[in-house]
């Protein structure tokens, strides 16, 4: 059984017991997602999650009955220590087809030099190109720079990754020359979402960027820390999640 403590009204604290009995199946994994998305069809169902008896990060895509799983990925390590510090971040995202999907594993704090994004083709269940998106530091030579920590596919089927403060910024990629065509300094953040018309990227620190103009606004999205964000199919209306549950829908 299960017991969960809520509040019920401004004084009034409420337990309720559920029994799990008969809900599990057989399919039932102990081990928790770390991440999750849908494709944008809603077809296709990608989990992450820790193997701990490998220390790697493992990959499954869902069509239907079909399962896949995909290689596992280790978390990058600097040269010389035996494992990143914390957990690692875990990067997940569709292609707005839904054909694609774009995976990878970064350290939490630095650009490993093994860092990169794979890019998994649904259709014939192989990684189709691999990215390398380590840098280095761009005031001290000879440092590892920012690890990516967010990832979103924009424009033209270019890649956007973020990389976190100080050296906050937006890079987009050009994916079949695997050269980054441009950068934005001053925004990013661990979700990002574009919207359909691929006009506006929004991130969960705030920022929202004319993909355009290259003009950058902020606004508050939620009463929280950000933890969800997601477009709806015609673009018009943009979720935003927050850490306490509550969904804020923005016209």
């Amino acid at each position: 059984a299960l017991r969960l403590s809520s509040m019920g009204g401004r004084t009034e604290n409420v337990v309720r017991s559920l029994t799990l009995h008969g809900v599990l199946t057989v399919n039932w994994q102990n081990t928790p997602v770390t991440a999750a998305a849908f494709s944008p069809d809603g077809r296709t169902l990608a989990t992450a999650r820790l193997d701990r008896a490998f220390g790697r990060t493992r990959f499954q895509v869902r069509n239907g009955d079909r399962v896949t799983d995909l290689p596992l990925v280790a978390c990058p390590t600097p040269p010389g220590e035996p494992r990143a510090p914390a957990p690692c971040t875990v990067l997940l995202a569709f292609r707005p087809d839904s054909r694609v999907l774009a995976y990878g594993v970064s350290n939490p704090s630095q650009s490993v030099p093994s860092e990169h994004v794979a890019l998994w083709d649904i259709a014939t269940r192989r990684v189709i190109t691999i990215l390398p998106t380590a840098r280095a530091d761009s005031e001290h030579p000879g440092l590892l720079g920012n690890a990516v920590n967010g990832i979103a596919f924009g424009p033209h089927g270019t890649l956007l990754t973020s990389r976190p403060p100080v050296e906050e910024e937006i890079e987009s990629w050009e994916l079949r020359r695997q050269t980054m065509v441009r950068r934005t300094a001053g925004l990013g953040g661990e979700i990002l979402a574009v919207r359909p018309d691929d006009r506006l990227l929004v991130t969960s620190h705030g920022q929202l960027l004319d993909l355009r103009t290259g003009r950058v606004t902020r606004q508050t999205l939620t009463s929280g820390t950000v933890t969800a964000l997601t477009f709806s199919p015609d673009g018009r209306y943009l979720a935003a999640g927050d850490e306490s549950g509550q969904v804020t829908v923005w016209d």
